[in-house]
C-alpha cells in the first residue's frame, strides 16, 4: 500500500483500540504498534510505568554525521459518551469523507501519520545522515505521570541525544478571512488542576443563614470563570498576531496588531472584535485561566454541608509561572478558601527564531498548500512537549492536516463527533513525509 492509505489503515486501527484514560491501559495499543515493528525488523523497547501503562521507543540509525529527530505522540484518548455520538466513537466509520472516532484528531492521527513515515523509512531503506526516533507513549491526557514525564525522568537515555522533536499542538490549517494559515506550535501554557474549598455552617436546609459553603463556593467559581487575569504576552503570540493582521487591510489590520498590546487589548477584544468566539480564543493566548470544571457538595437535600469542593482546570502563560498563577487564583477569590494541589506543570517554548528545522517545517507546509502562510503559535493546553524540552530538546507542534475553509478545528478536541477528512490527513502525512526525509535524508534530494 501507499504511504496514505498505510496512514489511514493505522488510524482506523488505533482508533478501534479503546485507551480512553482513565484507565488508559495503553497497552493494548503499544502491542499493535509493536507488532507492526515485529515484521519490519525494527527493534524497540516497551517500558510500562505500571501494569498496562506501556509506552514504547524505538530507533532507526543514520550515519551520525546529524543529531536525531523524534516522531513523537500519545496513544491514550479521553472518555467518550457514544450516546451522543453519530456512530460508535471506536467504529473508525467514514461518513462523507471523514474518519469519525475518539482519538481522530487527538491524537491518534499523528500516532499514524508518524508510524507510517518511520515505517516507510525502514521499507523503503532511506539513507539516513540521522537516526529517527519513533515514541507512543501513555497517559497524555491525564497529566503524563504515567507517560513523558515518567520516561523522561527515567529513561532519558534512550532518546535525551535528540535536537529536534515533533508533536501534536499545531500543523492544521486556520482559514482567516479567507487566508490559510499553518499554525506551528512553539510554546504551550503549564496546567495546575486543583480543587477550591469553601467551608461553611452545617444545618437544616429548611433553615438558611449567612455562611453556607455552597453558596460561597458559587461566588468563587463565578470570579474564576470570569478570567480577569493579568494581561500577559510572550514572542510567540505577538508574532502569531502580527502575522494574522499582515492577512488584512485597513481597521481589522490595525486592530490585530494592537491585540498584544496592553492599553489596546481589552477594548479590542470586548468590544471590536465580531466574533465573539474568535475573541475568546484570543484572550486565551494572552492570560492566565481557571476553569471550573467538577463540583462536589452536601449528602442531602435536606442538610446544609460543611464543605464545598470546585474543581479547576488552570492554564498557565509561558510569560507566568506556578507560583504567580497560584496567587493570582487566591486574589481573585480571595483569601477564605482553601486551594488544594493535585498536579502541575510549567509552562514551556522553543527558541524558533532563526532555527533552521522551524523554517523547514514552515517552507513544507506552504509549499504543500500554495498561497498560505505559516506562524508561531502558542498552545493554550498542554502535551508531552514540555517533559522534552525540559531535557533540553527542540519540541514543536506539527500534525498537519488541512480542513475545509470555515472548520473550527479546536472544536473537535474532546468533542462529541471527534473527526479528520480522510483526505486533509492523506495531505499531513504526506507533509510530514517531506520534512522528515528532507531533514533526514543523506539522499540528493
Amino acid at each position: 500500500m501507499s504511504l496514505t492509505q498505510d496512514c489511514l489503515k493505522y488510524l482506523k486501527d488505533l482508533i478501534q483500540i479503546n485507551t480512553t484514560n482513565p484507565p488508559g491501559h495503553e497497552i493494548q495499543a503499544i502491542n499493535y504498534i509493536k507488532s507492526l515493528f515485529d515484521e519490519h525488523g525494527i527493534a524497540y523497547k516497551i517500558l510500562e510505568s505500571a501494569p498496562g501503562r506501556a509506552n514504547i521507543v524505538a530507533r532507526i540509525k543514520g550515519d551520525g554525521s546529524g543529531k536525531p529527530v523524534i516522531l513523537t505522540s500519545h496513544v491514550d484518548v479521553v472518555p467518550a459518551e457514544a450516546t451522543h455520538w453519530k456512530t460508535d466513537p471506536f467504529s473508525a466509520e467514514v461518513i462523507d469523507g471523514e474518519l469519525y472516532g475518539r482519538g481522530a484528531v487527538d491524537m491518534k492521527n499523528h500516532t499514524a501519520m508518524t508510524l507510517a513515515v518511520f515505517l516507510k523509512l525502514k521499507q523503503d531503506s532511506i539513507p539516513l545522515k540521522r537516526d529517527v526516533i519513533f515514541i507512543a507513549l501513555a497517559d497524555e491526557e491525564a497529566g503524563t505521570v504515567y507517560g513523558s514525564k515518567w520516561l523522561c525522568e527515567n529513561h532519558a537515555e534512550l532518546f535525551n541525544d535528540a535536537e529536534y522533536a515533533l508533536n501534536e499542538g499545531g500543523g492544521f490549517s486556520l482559514d482567516v478571512d479567507g487566508q490559510t494559515f499553518y499554525p506551528i506550535g512553539v510554546s504551550e501554557k503549564g496546567f495546575c488542576w486543583f480543587d477550591v474549598i469553601a467551608k461553611g455552617t452545617p444545618g437544616h436546609g429548611s433553615m438558611p443563614h449567612s455562611d453556607q459553603a455552597v453558596a460561597k463556593l458559587s461566588e468563587a467559581a463565578l470570579k474564576l470563570a470570569q478570567n480577569n487575569f493579568k494581561f500577559r504576552t510572550e514572542p510567540s503570540t505577538t508574532d502569531f498576531m502580527q502575522e494574522l493582521a499582515k492577512s488584512q487591510s485597513g481597521l481589522k489590520k490595525f486592530f490585530l496588531n494592537k491585540i498584544p498590546s496592553s492599553s489596546w487589548h481589552n477594548l479590542i477584544i470586548h468590544k471590536i472584535l465580531p466574533d465573539k468566539k474568535r475573541a475568546k480564543q484570543f484572550w486565551n493566548l494572552f492570560h492566565n485561566t481557571a476553569c471550573p470544571t467538577k463540583l462536589a457538595a452536601g449528602c442531602s437535600y435536606n442538610v446544609l454541608p460543611s464543605t464545598a469542593t470546585l474543581g479547576v482546570d488552570g492554564r498557565i502563560h509561558p510569560a507566568s509561572n506556578l507560583d504567580e498563577f497560584k496567587s493570582e487564583v487566591q486574589n481573585c477569590i480571595g483569601p477564605d478558601f482553601e486551594i488544594k494541589i493535585h498536579l502541575e506543570q510549567p509552562p514551556s517554548q522553543t527558541e524558533y527564531k532563526n532555527d533552521s528545522f522551524y523554517n523547514l517545517l514552515c517552507q513544507t507546509i506552504t509549499t504543500a498548500d500554495t498561497g498560505s502562510r505559516a506562524i508561531p503559535f502558542m498552545l493554550t493546553g498542554f502535551s508531552d512537549s514540555t517533559n522534552y524540552r525540559k531535557l533540553g530538546i527542540k519540541c514543536y507542534g506539527f500534525a498537519p492536516v488541512k480542513l475545509p475553509a470555515g472548520t473550527d478545528f479546536a472544536s473537535l478536541f474532546h468533542a462529541h463527533n471527534e473527526r479528520i477528512p480522510v483526505k486533509g490527513l492523506e495531505f499531513g502525512v504526506t507533509a510530514l513525509w517531506d520534512v522528515v526525509k528532507t531533514w533526514c535524508s543523506s539522499e540528493r534530494l
